[in-house]
């Protein structure tokens, strides 16, 4: 039994690597519905592995207050690398 969930994809084998970063919808509709502005002040309570927080600060254009944190401490490395490379 074959169980094929969406289309076949061609590895992205690090194209535009820092530039874009690939989310499930229920994560990028989370940023959306906040609708976050320029100058806020944002708390992100859950933020590993880090794809909602970086998807927030660019849609604020990287001009706001972002405090971001997670229960797991190696989920907060793995995060805090990818804000450092985004």
């Amino acid at each position: 039994v074959e169980i094929v969930a969406g289309p076949s994809l061609v590895p992205l084998n690090n194209i535009l690597s820092g530039k874009m970063l690939l989310q499930n919808l229920p994560s990028t509709l989370v940023a959306r519905a906040l609708d976050p502005k320029r100058g806020d002040m944002i708390l992100d309570m859950c933020c590993a592995p880090g794809g909602k927080t970086t998807h927030l600060a660019s849609l604020v254009q990287n001009d706001a207050t972002i405090v971001a944190c997670d229960k797991s401490r190696k989920k907060m490395v793995t995060a805090h690398h990818l804000f450092e490379t985004m």
